[in-house]
């Protein structure tokens, strides 16, 4: 009956969020400011199979560093598993993934955790330049660089480190033959660094693509913004949803990102609307590939109960 009960609660919560979507499109529809008819469709079009390319492209990584060929099966279980993601809080879907691939592919956890640690690494690693690299002229012009502070901010990440060893040093050797196990991996992948290399050239293109998305949704409801301040928002908003514990950032990446379009001088409803657009078509196509993927993966015989 338990049972029973999460799977309707996995199913009603997509259903509530994309209603509450299309209550806060209709009140600002009719807003004088906005209206559907200035919407450009086969932007859109273009919109949605960018990002159907970009959820692809997504579960390129983790295979790449694991080594398998089978890809189309990491993809079931890469869109499976994601759903975890934002129907629960502290980024479950990812031991979700690692028990997947241990259960279906017989890969090492350690080795599947070390493969997306990797891989949220790259992805953090380069939002961060990018914002750097994007509003470093900006930072420059209104604000004095601190080194002191800077200092104390290295400082505070290797006192974090140490107290991190510390801490798993009371743990049961299981635990720690697991940290083991992922440092043997990562000492592995060095002598196939183009692995490595793939995943920072993957999770470029996957923010590229990211970004252009958004520009086009901007673009197709009428607005007008620089393309580099369109990436400066849309990172630092990604980067914020990354950060949150709130299940794929919902209303945190919304309301960042409204408060950051308004900054740079895109029109209010205008910017709700481009990120709440988003936001339902992302729920969309997270909720059907999962689910599509969990069908899939039962008919080859994966999926067990």
């Amino acid at each position: 009956m338990i049972d029973y009960i999460k799977k309707k609660i996995k199913f009603i919560f997509p259903i509530f969020l994309i209603l509450i979507g299309i209550y806060l499109l209709k009140s600002i529809y009719n807003k004088p400011e906005f209206s559907f008819t200035k919407i450009n469709y086969n932007y859109i079009l273009i919109y949605c199979t960018v990002y159907l390319i970009q959820y692809y492209i997504n579960t390129i990584s983790v295979p790449i560093l694991l080594g398998i060929k089978n890809t189309l099966v990491t993809f079931y279980i890469a869109r499976y598993s994601i759903i975890f993601n934002n129907i629960s809080p502290l980024k479950v879907g990812l031991p979700v993934k690692a028990y997947l691939f241990k259960k279906y592919l017989n890969i090492d956890p350690s080795h599947s955790s070390g493969a997306m640690s990797i891989e949220i690494s790259a992805q953090i690693t380069l939002t961060l330049f990018s914002c750097a690299i994007i509003g470093i002229n900006n930072i420059l012009d209104n604000y004095k660089v601190s080194y002191e502070l800077i200092l104390l901010f290295v400082l505070l990440i290797v006192i974090i480190i140490i107290l991190f060893l510390l801490v798993i040093s009371f743990f049961s050797s299981r635990v720690l033959n697991f940290f083991k196990k992922t440092y043997r991996f990562y000492l592995s992948l060095l002598k196939v660094p183009e692995r490595i290399l793939y995943t920072y050239i993957i999770s470029s293109l996957s923010l590229l693509i990211m970004i252009f998305r958004m520009y086009l949704l901007i673009v197709a409801s009428g607005g007008e913004m620089k393309f580099y301040n369109v990436a400066l928002i849309i990172l630092t908003t990604n980067f914020v949803s990354m950060a949150s514990i709130i299940p794929a950032g919902y209303v945190v990446r919304e309301l960042t990102g409204v408060f950051l379009f308004v900054q740079f001088g895109l029109d209010l409803n205008l910017a709700a609307i481009v990120l709440i657009i988003d936001r339902m078509v992302t729920i969309v196509i997270t909720f059907s590939l999962g689910i599509f993927s969990y069908f899939k993966l039962g008919n080859i015989g994966l999926v067990r109960d």
